[in-house]
């Protein structure tokens, strides 16, 4: 998820940093999404408790909200809202009312945007086995599975009864996303909660499948203790060397803790130092994003250049943020402006002049070799302006896929847990936009483009790591 701050790093006027997390018609038929499993006894909500989750998810939408269809478009949004609160009759689960109204959520385009469920669902999903991705085709390909039965990759044909078809039309309507390829991607990440949606609380998942092989087959499966790829808790950031001792590699999973990230630098880059490599690689392909006060703070470890990961943004001066957060976060947040402007009131920002960049100042450790920064389209929130910033101002040769979140984006998600039923929707509140100009709605664009697919995933190969290797051994 994202969030924001600022602090010695930030430019001087520019208070635009940011934090992060993690559509169709919502009429589904329930009797079709919901097969007969064994699920433990379940409260039921009414109608009438549900359409009010949704009403207060969509009151906060517009209260917190700079520019809440900023990705979507309104009207189109709210005639799904209306027509989702018509749609629900008699009794629901939770898990009924998840499917019923998280397409709503969807229809936004956004993909910091999502409806979470109550505990323990939530952390049931985390022990879903299978992570998934959608090939070319719109066939559901599995890439991983933790119990180690369903040969990689294989096609799903269903999974307890439901088809691949609407297993993944579900999961793309609950998730949004900004752009055709991050909407896609979300498969990897939203069929745990989709799986959890439609099949329960742990339960066995027979799954047809057609392996690498062409042979249809049929596996039960239960679920796993082993952590998903990208759910586990690996350090944030890590240093190694490889090739020999020869190159450097900072595998940057996660933008979190500032101060312990400061010494992570101030500790490699002594170490680099002393041990000096011949070239410098930064792997944000996994980053999911966090405090962007990280990627100033990293930046200058490695350059001289001015440079800023952000070239303005839209937020609102919005009193319940004020009041649930307090002046310190608030103003931390959104900036003394904001705190002072009533409520409502639109402000923007931007880039005056680059006198409003970030300037490194003198550091001995600092690396003067050449560094190569390896990106995807899961990189993501504030790790995809950490890539923006060394695209926009030529901070370190790129290599890998676009991001498939653009460079305009948003942030700064706020948790509303509803009610009734309790669940958790997380909605974005300020927009940012990139330092330069950029086509509408693209991503970071890397310097050398070298994609990555299902079958290098599943073979285990990284071509892009490779190719990066190759180009530092050609000089």
């Amino acid at each position: 998820m994202q969030t924001t701050t600022h602090d010695e790093f930030a430019p001087p006027v520019i208070t635009a940093t940011r934090r992060d997390f993690l559509a169709a018609s919502s009429a589904f038929a329930m009797t079709a999404l919901f097969p007969a499993v064994a699920i433990a006894e379940e409260k039921l909500f009414t109608a009438a408790q549900v359409a009010s989750d949704l009403d207060a998810i969509w009151s906060t939408l517009l209260d917190v909200g700079a520019e809440p269809f900023f990705t979507s478009d309104r009207a189109a949004v709210t005639r799904l809202y209306h027509a989702t609160r018509l749609s629900l009759t008699g009794s629901m689960s939770v898990r009924e009312a998840w499917v019923a109204i998280s397409p709503v959520l969807g229809a936004l385009n956004d993909g910091h945007v999502a409806l979470l469920f109550p505990e323990p669902l939530n952390s049931a999903a985390l022990g879903f086995p299978l992570y998934f991705v959608l090939a070319d085709d719109n066939t559901l390909l599995v890439v991983h599975d933790r119990t180690r039965t369903v040969p990689i990759p294989s096609r799903v044909v269903s999974i307890n009864g439901v088809s691949a078809e609407r297993f993944t039309s579900v999961a793309l309507s609950a998730f949004g996303g900004q752009t055709e390829r991050l909407h896609r991607d979300r498969i990897s990440w939203a069929g745990a909660w989709t799986a959890v949606a439609l099949f329960g609380d742990r339960p066995p998942y027979a799954i047809d499948f057609v392996g690498p092989d062409g042979k249809a087959r049929n596996a039960t499966i239960s679920t796993s203790e082993t952590p998903a790829p990208g759910t586990a808790s690996p350090p944030p950031y890590t240093y190694s060397t490889i090739s020999e001792g020869t190159v450097g590699y900072i595998n940057y999973r996660s933008c979190s803790d500032l101060q312990r990230f400061k010494m992570f630098l101030d500790e490699t880059f002594a170490n680099i130092r002393q041990s000096p490599v011949r070239a410098l690689i930064i792997d944000i392909r996994k980053n999911g994003g966090g405090d962007s006060r990280l990627n100033d703070a990293l930046w200058t470890y490695v350059s001289t250049k001015p440079f800023t990961q952000f070239g303005g943004f839209i937020e609102k001066a919005c009193s319940r943020l004020k009041r649930e957060y307090g002046r310190e976060k608030y103003v931390q947040i959104y900036g003394t402006d904001a705190w002072n402007a009533p409520n409502g009131t639109i402000l923007r920002g931007g880039l005056n002049s680059n006198s409003d960049l970030i300037v490194p100042g003198p550091l001995p450790i600092r690396y003067n070799g050449p560094v190569y920064l390896l990106i995807s389209p899961e990189t993501f929130s504030s790790a995809m302006s950490c890539a923006l910033a060394a695209k926009d101002y030529g901070l370190a040769t790129i290599v890998g896929e676009e991001t498939a979140e653009p460079v305009n984006s948003t942030g700064e998600v706020y948790e509303e847990t509803v009610p009734n039923t309790g669940m958790v929707a997380n909605l974005t509140t300020k927009v940012f936009f990139a330092p330069k100009p950029h086509p509408n709605r693209q991503g970071v664009v890397p310097d050398v483009v070298v994609p990555t697919t299902p079958a290098d995933t599943a073979a285990g190969r990284d071509p892009v790591l490779a190719r990066t290797l190759a180009m530092i051994a050609h000089g």
